[in-house]
């Protein structure tokens, strides 16, 4: 076991013992069900973010890459809206 001090420490204690209920409720929410359902077949993902999403969007990627072995990317939505050649490049050939 973790003794925690300082000032703080109680607040600190109460917040983490706060996480194990939102992650299962988290978990059970039918966003991420929707989202599988909707890349299901889909052999390209390209995730866009900006900021502070930025890092975001990259993790995303990477877990995508880790669970599927599919090729998923993270860049920036500049680039995201103006085109990104290897994902469009398919839709140009017909």
């Amino acid at each position: 076991m973790i003794t925690l001090g300082g000032p703080r420490a109680d607040e600190l204690e109460k917040a983490l013992s706060l996480v194990p209920q939102a992650m299962w409720e988290t978990l059970d929410l039918s966003g991420a069900s929707s989202v599988a359902d909707r890349l299901a077949g889909v052999e390209l993902v390209l995730i866009a973010g900006s900021g502070i999403d930025t890092a975001t969007a990259e993790e995303i990627a990477l877990k995508h890459k880790e669970s599927t072995f599919l090729w998923s990317e993270a860049i920036g939505v500049k680039l995201a809206l103006q085109g990104h050649p290897p994902v469009t490049a398919p839709l140009w050939r017909g």
